[in-house]
């Protein structure tokens, strides 16, 4: 049984570990790499170490491409069954400023962005209904790097599509949030 599967960006390169737990039957582990979701290649094989307990395996790969790198498992037992671990996400977006929400459409009015390759300073921060009235509105003070801000929504915010927009002089992104 696979856990903890995860993967970070390390220097040009992109640091993955899983953990497995219990292996019995395993014979190896494949690392899988696409750059569109959905066509995956074999980029690495690990040997199952078939340990008791829990096992920590981890894998380097060296060539990521620029932006988006998608990363899966193909776990093959002896008795020659396959199983696929989660799909997992890197981005890559070197020197590009990039904000995602994550989940979306967002759950019980927390709204979780994710922000790549920002730059120190003042934020702001509106979310604008579909017919272009603002609802919401924050300032945010950023660091420079890459960070994740939660930020709970009034309550009184009605499900549906609005938008996001988030500014700083001249840096202004634009994303589509639904509220469900």
């Amino acid at each position: 049984m696979l856990s903890n599967f995860e993967a970070q960006q390390k220097g040009n390169a992109v640091q993955l570990g899983w953990i497995a737990m219990y292996e019995a039957d395993a014979e190896s582990h494949e690392i899988q790499k696409s750059a569109n979701g959905s066509s995956f290649t074999n980029i690495g094989n690990l040997v199952a170490q078939n340990y008791a307990g829990t096992y920590r395996y981890s894998f380097l790969d060296a060539t990521p491409v620029e932006g988006l790198n998608y990363y899966r498992l193909r776990t093959l037992s002896k008795d020659g069954r396959e199983t696929f671990s989660n799909i997992i996400q890197v981005d890559r977006g070197v020197g590009r400023t990039d904000l995602r929400i994550l989940p979306n459409p967002v759950q019980r009015g927390v709204l979780n962005l994710q922000l790549n390759n920002i730059s120190s300073g003042k934020y702001a921060i509106s979310l604008y209904s579909n017919s272009g009235q603002k609802v919401f509105a924050r300032s945010l003070d950023l660091l420079e790097g890459s960070i994740t801000q939660t930020i709970n929504l009034p309550q009184n915010l009605g499900h549906g599509m609005y938008f996001l927009q988030l500014t700083n002089g001249d840096t202004r992104i634009n994303k589509q949030v639904i509220l469900q």
